[in-house]
């Protein structure tokens, strides 16, 4: 398990760096390069990729475009993947202009529009209630 943490904070450690999101200075790389470096790069220890492959309970994703932690867009083709190759269900929502957390980057800071009902629909289809 520690190991599995120690893996995990090195790859959000590395997209972090290169979007500045802990120091505010980041690599000065447009969007579509940081992509690309982290797209290239392999795991640096544990890879969930063998893990969400073996579960059978769905799953829902809920990303931010403007999200400087996680690298959305190799997280979208890893679940891209899962689903075509392992019939996963893994859905994800990419909502324009919202960080991290689900907020929209612009004052008043609220959640993203849809959010909450995005998140709800999901519920309710997945359990049939």
């Amino acid at each position: 398990m520690v190991s599995y943490l120690y893996d995990n904070l090195v790859e959000l450690r590395y997209f972090s760096d290169l979007t500045g999101e802990i120091h505010g200075e980041g690599s000065g790389l447009s969007d579509m390069a940081i992509d690309s470096l982290v797209m290239a790069r392999s795991p640096s220890g544990f890879d969930p990729r063998l893990l969400f492959q073996e579960l059978s309970i769905p799953g829902l994703w809920l990303f931010g475009s403007e999200d400087s932690s996680v690298a959305v867009a190799k997280s979208k083709v890893v679940l891209d993947s899962l689903v075509t190759r392992y019939n996963r269900r893994y859905s994800y929502v990419i909502s324009p202009e919202v960080e991290h957390l689900g907020f929209v980057m612009q004052w008043p800071f609220d959640m993203a529009p849809g959010f909450s009902d995005e998140l709800t629909g999901w519920i309710i289809h997945q359990t049939g209630s």
